[in-house]
């Protein structure tokens, strides 16, 4: 009977503990589902994608700081390219419903 009863008046904060850790395990599955790319950044003018002299890492946000705006920053690709030691060139462009994944910056 004690049981029944102390789980009676404790039956709120059950409740909350229940969802707090509910809610924080969707979370945490959200981060493991995002998908990395390899970025590549765009010259200063946006219309050229640079070549990388380091590997690129696979990422799931683009490592250039870009703001968006209307020039090209950066641009996500699937794979990559080894030339040499030193060149990287795009792969594979990343499409995102049927779209390449482009992100813009700032062209002030």
């Amino acid at each position: 009977m004690k049981a029944i009863s102390y789980i009676k008046k404790n039956s709120m904060l059950l409740l909350a503990g229940a969802a707090i850790l509910s809610f924080s395990s969707f979370k945490a599955v959200e981060k493991y589902l995002q998908t990395s790319y390899y970025w590549f950044e765009y010259d200063a003018t946006g219309t050229t994608l640079l070549n990388q002299t380091a590997e690129p890492v696979l990422s799931p946000e683009n490592p250039f700081g870009c703001d968006t705006g209307d020039q090209k920053c950066a641009k996500a690709y699937t794979s990559y390219n080894m030339v040499s030691s030193s060149d990287y060139r795009p792969g594979t462009e990343a499409l995102e419903l049927g779209q390449p994944i482009i992100v813009h910056k700032d062209s002030n």
